[in-house]
């Protein structure tokens, strides 16, 4: 199994912008930080990469987008627990075995895959 280890790089939101990322992780779990360290999430209301902030050991969406500063309570380099990080890794897994297209898994796991197995999907670009 292939993998990222704080790989910047360029990736597409749903208003046609781009945003650097620091991706960690492979096709099964992957997380997103800012140059700066703070954790990110899509969010797929707003359509765009946002703060992250960790709720009962989870990523949850604080709404607010990476291009503006990080709301209070936005820990650098937070992670989501043990157990969540399984429970991800594991529901991708079954997705995976079963032929699924992923639709319920989120869109960062989703590019994470794409981004280890063919590294040209055209939103996205590695940044030097």
């Amino acid at each position: 199994m292939t993998g990222l280890f704080n790989q910047k790089v360029s990736l597409g939101q749903g208003d046609g912008s781009e945003v650097e990322l620091i991706v960690s992780g492979n096709p099964l779990y992957a997380t997103y930080e800012t140059v700066d360290g703070y954790p990110v999430v899509y969010d797929d209301e707003r359509e765009l990469f946002c703060f992250a902030r960790v709720v009962d050991g989870r990523y949850q969406s604080t709404g607010v987008p990476v291009d503006e500063p990080p709301p209070d309570g936005v820990e650098r380099h937070a992670k989501e627990s043990d157990e969540v990080r399984a429970e991800r890794s594991d529901e991708r897994q079954r997705h995976l075995e079963e032929g699924s297209t992923g639709a319920q898994v989120s869109r960062d796991h989703e590019a994470t895959l794409e981004e280890s197995r063919h590294d040209t999907e055209p939103a996205r670009k590695e940044v030097q």
